[in-house]
């Protein structure tokens, strides 16, 4: 095995491409309607996501491959938990739809300008995004473990917003793609140092 592909598949790049073997189960799980067992497989890749990071920083085993398996895990699994959220809560998914819109629409706009201006997706990794991340886990988490709570899911809108605005701002102001930017506030106070 050469040394370039034994870098590649270390422990945090696997974990994240875990997340991305997952989400055929995840959709499989829910159209045969196994919404307990849906519910606790994204919570374990939930983890995933905090774990590849942690063990990538810990353990010095971040990588480009890393920072782009664990941009397409995220979207790819949030992407799968939609799906179950929709299949499973779709009176209280249809009660949203216009706030879901929005946020498909500039998640969607923000993908596709990434395409467009720098031939891939982005993997800002910013803070706004991290938060994002916890916050839609936490509605997720609670939608299978309980019931869809309205004002966790307005939480969570309002930060997904946020940072759906955060990465599009850093694309026009970003010459070219960076990994692991903290979010346009430091990007501007840099350049004004």
């Amino acid at each position: 095995m050469n040394a370039e592909l034994k870098k590649d598949l270390n422990p945090a790049n696997l974990l994240a491409l875990s997340r991305v073997l997952a989400v055929p189960v995840v959709i499989t799980l829910t159209i045969l309607g196994y919404k307990t067992a849906t519910g606790w497989l994204i919570f374990i890749a939930l983890w995933t996501d905090w774990l590849d990071g942690y063990v990538a920083r810990r353990f010095k085993m971040v990588s480009k491959i890393g920072a782009r398996l664990d941009s397409i895990g995220d979207a790819s699994l949030f992407a799968a938990s939609f799906f179950s959220l929709c299949w499973f809560f779709s009176n209280f998914m249809m009660a949203h739809l216009w706030e879901l819109c929005l946020l498909m629409g500039l998640y969607s706009f923000q993908l596709l300008f990434s395409l467009l201006r720098f031939r891939r997706e982005t993997s800002f990794h910013t803070y706004a995004a991290k938060l994002a991340a916890v916050a839609e886990g936490l509605f997720i988490v609670v939608c299978f473990a309980y019931q869809p709570v309205e004002w966790l899911f307005y939480i969570t809108w309002v930060i997904g917003l946020v940072e759906e605005i955060d990465e599009i701002a850093l694309m026009f102001l970003l010459p070219r793609l960076k990994e692991d930017v903290k979010g346009t506030y430091w990007v501007v106070r840099q350049e004004r140092v």
